[in-house]
């Protein structure tokens, strides 16, 4: 769950920012990241997937 989330964080800073390029007002929900915070959102999906990816081998071995 915690992946979506993140993932939703990052698509609606996307959309932000492609509606002020477009010049076009955000829709409700969309704002901007800085670059660090994006930066460490993906670090975030990075750590996620891989812990995920652990427990999944883990378990298939049990």
């Amino acid at each position: 769950m915690a992946i979506h989330v993140i993932r939703n964080l990052l698509k609606n800073s996307e959309a932000f920012h492609v509606a002020r390029a477009a010049d076009r007002p955000p829709e409700p929900g969309q704002w901007p990241l800085s670059p660090t915070q994006v930066d460490g959102l993906y670090a975030a999906l990075y750590f996620l997937r891989r812990h995920g990816d652990d427990m999944l081998m883990a378990e298939q071995k049990a």
